[in-house]
């Protein structure tokens, strides 16, 4: 299911009072008033996408995201306008959606301002055209679809790459091991392999010869990044002393 697509509409007054409460409130998302809630059809408290419609410009000013769940807000100065508030934290600015979409922008206002059925008339949040949604104009792309790709290209993608950098940095703080510490190692190794050999040869000649237990030496594995040791297994010490 994709996600709704909205359209609301700004007179030059009402866009400048829009930018002007967002920025006394560092508000970096979108914020959109109406007398009626938004059009029926749409799931209560769903994402939706809204098109800011400048009609003063005859252009979009930018792509909202919010739910679809109101509040009281005082944002305009005509009450009506505040009955129906919905706020969202993420935004696409025009010069964004131009980066992004430039080769269908032009086209969508086209469609949305040039043409006999315009969608400048109505009031509060309407639906945009579902037939306009998925339309030959988007090359059989989606137009939903691509917004959200966009939505999350911009305000997913930094989150997880703070993650990944942030594992990343942890790793690093481990120093790295020198060809010394590998080398020592190795020979530790191999003088304990020449010890099993001598004692499986002494196990031979005198099998009734009581022989203390000898602990094995903790194996240590060589990582990328560190040394990581660990106690001997029960299979190890039954393989030692397996003639006693």
């Amino acid at each position: 299911m994709t996600t709704p697509i909205l359209i609301t509409r700004f007179s030059a007054a009402t866009w400048e009072k829009n930018v002007q409460y967002r920025k006394a409130t560092s508000n970096t998302g979108c914020i959109y008033g109406a007398k009626d809630p938004v059009a029926k059809g749409v799931t209560l408290d769903a994402p939706c996408f809204v098109l800011e419609l400048n009609l003063t410009r005859k252009r979009i000013e930018g792509i909202g995201m919010v739910r679809n769940s109101a509040a009281h807000v005082h944002v305009y100065d005509e009450e009506k306008y505040n009955q129906n508030v919905y706020q969202g934290n993420f935004r696409l600015t025009r010069t964004v959606i131009n980066s992004h979409f430039a080769e269908w922008l032009g086209i969508l206002e086209g469609r949305i301002f040039g043409t006999k059925g315009n969608l400048v008339r109505g009031n509060g949040l309407t639906r945009f055209p579902a037939k306009l949604v998925q339309d030959a104009l988007w090359g059989g792309k989606n137009l939903s679809v691509e917004i959200t790709r966009v939505f999350k290209l911009l305000f997913l993608s930094p989150k997880i790459e703070a993650a990944v950098d942030a594992v990343i940095e942890a790793i690093d703080e481990f120093p790295e091991d020198s060809d010394e510490d590998v080398d020592d190692i190795e020979s530790d190794s191999d003088e304990d392999e020449d010890e099993e050999d001598e004692d499986e040869d002494e196990d031979e000649e005198d099998e009734d010869e009581d022989e203390e237990d000898e602990v094995v030496q903790p194996q240590i594995v060589v990582s990328k990044k560190r040394k990581i040791s660990y106690e001997p297994t029960t299979l190890q010490l039954v393989k030692k002393h397996k003639n006693v």
